[in-house]
This record gives structure tokens, sequence and C-alpha cells, in this order.
């Protein structure tokens, strides 16, 4: 509070005094002074009177329509609470199916992955060497052999065999990242079949991180192979793990 204000308090202060000490002064000869003073408060309580009964009204008002507002936003908080707990109950359900859900992609792709690193069955080997047809010359005898060979060695590592021999015969390499498609057995993988069936002596090829080099391959052998992977697509469904990879062979090197 400054000093100007002050100083207006005081002067409204003193005019309020000389008004009522001249009203005092003015009147105090009156007889019927006490008289005016009592009609005067009488009215001034009949006043405040209607206007406190006015104002408890309206206070009544006002209140009973706060009281509206805070019941309707009760209301509003409680089915809020209400959808959140079922949305809770909903989300809990679904997080405890994730992990079954999960574990479910897991085991097929598991399951995949076994089907193409698993050996024939032995009925599917039977059939594959049973329909291979009679070879009169028996200078090519290592052709069956080598058909026998592709009958002990995985599906994935049959493949390898298969893309090797695609490869040279389309003067082409076979490179990592081409060995990271779908259905075509992993780079590692193939070195490893590649160099155990070198040791057969069956083929040669120069091999690094990146990027297999076909140099040779067996005539008996590529001889055996071509027969042996059209038997394969005639006794596997579409939907096996060797047709799958024989297919995306195909697609990468027609």
């Amino acid at each position: 509070m400054n000093n100007r204000e002050v100083h207006y308090r005081y002067a409204i202060a003193a005019l309020i005094l000389a008004v009522c000490g001249a009203i005092g002064f003015g009147l105090v000869d009156d007889n019927r002074l006490v008289d005016r003073v009592s009609f005067a408060l009488t009215i001034n309580s009949l006043v405040l009177g209607v206007v406190a009964i006015i104002y408890s009204f309206i206070a009544s008002h006002k209140q009973e329509q706060q009281l509206r507002k805070l019941i309707e936003t009760n209301t509003k908080i409680s089915l809020a609470a209400t959808r959140i707990t079922a949305i809770s109950s909903e989300m809990g359900k679904h997080l405890r199916e994730v992990p079954r859900r999960f574990d479910n992609v897991d085991k097929g792709l598991e399951e995949l992955k076994n089907a193409a690193l698993q050996t024939s069955s032995e009925s599917e080997a039977i059939n594959l060497v049973a329909t291979a047809p009679a070879n009169a010359d028996p200078s090519a005898s290592s052709g069956g052999g080598f058909t026998k060979y592709l009958t002990e060695l995985t599906y994935a590592g049959i493949a390898s065999v298969y893309m090797y021999f695609k490869a040279i015969e389309s003067g082409k390499t076979i490179k990592k990242e081409e060995t990271e498609r779908d259905s075509i057995p992993e780079m590692h993988f193939q070195i490893g079949s590649l160099q155990a069936i070198e040791a057969g002596g069956y083929l040669k090829a120069k091999y690094s991180s990146s990027e297999i080099t076909p140099v040779s391959m067996d005539d008996q052998a590529k001889s055996a192979l071509v027969p042996f992977i059209e038997r394969c697509k005639k006794i596997f469904p579409n939907d096996h793990a060797m047709i799958k990879m024989i297919h995306a062979i195909d697609e990468l090197f027609p």
C-alpha cells in the first residue's frame, strides 16, 4: 500500500465523520429524533433481511448447480474408471497371449529349420534311389554312388549341391547376399557342405566369407544330380522345404 492510498482513506474517514457530525448537530433539537432513528433502523433491518433472503436463494441455487456438476463429474470418473479397468483386463489378456504367440512363431521357425536340415526319411531315400534309371554304362557307376551320397545329405545339403551346380552351369559365383534370401541355405552352411563333397572328389571350388567360386564338378555327379532333383520335384509336395529351396535356386539361377 502506497502513501497516496493512506491519505485517501484518511480523507474519506474525515468526510464521513463530518457528515455524521453535521447530521447529529442539525437534528439535536428535533424532538422526534429517536423515533426517526428507530424507524430508519427498522427499515434498514427489513432491507437487509430481504437482501439476505435473496442472497440465500442465489447461493443455494449456485450450490445446487455445483453439487449437480460434482455428481456428474463423479459419474463420468466412475465410468472412465470402469472402462480403464476393462481395457486393462483386456490388455492383460493380450499381453499373456503374446509370449505364447512368440513361442508358436519360434516353434514354427525351428520346425522349418529342422525340416531343411533333416536328412531324407528312409522311405524317401529308397524312392529316390529306386526311381533312378538303370545305368548300362559300367564306367558311370560313380553316378549311382553320388545319388546314394545325396540321399544321405540334409535337404539343405542337397540344395547347396544343386545351387553349386546351377552356378557353375551359368558361369556365376554364389554371393553371400544371395544366401540370405528365403529358402536358400546360409553361406557358411554351404561352404561346409561343399567342402565335405569336395573331399569326396565330386567338385572343386574357391571359398571366401563373401562368395563361393565354382571351379569344376564331376560330370558323372552332374548326370546323377539332374535326374535326382527331378525325382525330388515329383516325390515331394510343393510345400516341402526341399521343393521350396529348389524353386528359390531356380529363380536365382534360371
